[in-house]
């Protein structure tokens, strides 16, 4: 089932971020090329970026639930002036990777941006 976000989804999706991004991280390729920066795992930063999406657009996330579990979600971010709307994240844990949940995630993300007036 794919619902909107609840603020007491974030840790969730923070924790999703961690598994799912490792090994695709830019933030995991930095730290393999320079090492820990500020003292800050790759992770601390690649979830930060879930609070920056949750804080920008709350009613842009979207979250996949399987048996009351957060299993996957996607975010949005809207600019009305130049009309383009994007997809910063978007996640599914391994073990249910494959049932077709991103691409549910992507095409609710999709009609999300549509009806909000992004062109791009």
């Amino acid at each position: 089932m794919i619902r909107p976000f609840r603020e007491s989804d974030r840790q969730a999706l923070k924790d999703i971020t961690a598994i799912c991004f490792d090994g695709v991280s830019i933030d995991q390729n930095i730290e393999k090329q320079f090492g820990m920066i500020a003292g800050r795992t790759w992770q601390w930063r690649k979830v930060r970026h879930i609070d920056a999406d949750a804080d920008a657009n709350p009613s842009g996330i979207f979250v996949a639930e399987e048996n009351g579990n957060v299993i996957g979600y996607v975010t949005t971010r809207l600019d009305h002036d130049s009309k383009i709307g994007w997809i910063p994240n978007m996640a599914v844990l391994p073990g249910y990777q494959g049932r077709g949940m991103g691409k549910q995630l992507m095409q609710t993300a999709l009609d999300y941006l549509r009806v909000s007036g992004m062109e791009y």
